[in-house]
């Protein structure tokens, strides 16, 4: 959770994609704790142009922490538990939708988009 708010953080001041793409460069296996509090500090302090005292205070009162949490929430409820995961839905209210757990091959996208596409036609 401590990499979305700090993105957040980011994104207050217009960093987000700067930072979104120095924490891709450097990452680490999903449980070598490498996104912790001090090294996410110290990768907020190699990007250009970054005010980082306001970083520090947005990160350090977790001030987007409720926010993200809501996010995560709304993607649960919608059965989003993998990562990454996709929605294909053929109507505006999602009441006809499927969803795409993991990092799949094309053609399993192009299989549901082709039978919702059908069932469009009908």
């Amino acid at each position: 959770m401590g990499a979305h708010v700090a993105a957040q953080c980011m994104n207050k001041q217009g960093k987000f994609w700067q930072f979104h793409k120095l924490l891709y460069e450097n990452q680490q296996d999903i449980d070598s704790g490498w996104v912790n509090k001090d090294n996410l500090k110290k990768f907020a302090s190699q990007i250009p142009g970054l005010d980082i005292q306001q970083f520090n205070s947005c990160f350090d009162n977790q001030t987007y922490k409720e926010f993200v949490e809501n996010d995560v929430k709304l993607a649960n409820s919608q059965s989003f538990f993998d990562t990454p995961s996709f929605i294909i839905m053929n109507s505006i209210d999602g009441s006809d939708s499927e969803i795409i757990r993991g990092a799949q091959p094309f053609p399993a996208f192009q299989s549901v988009i082709e039978k919702e596409l059908e069932q469009l036609g009908k």
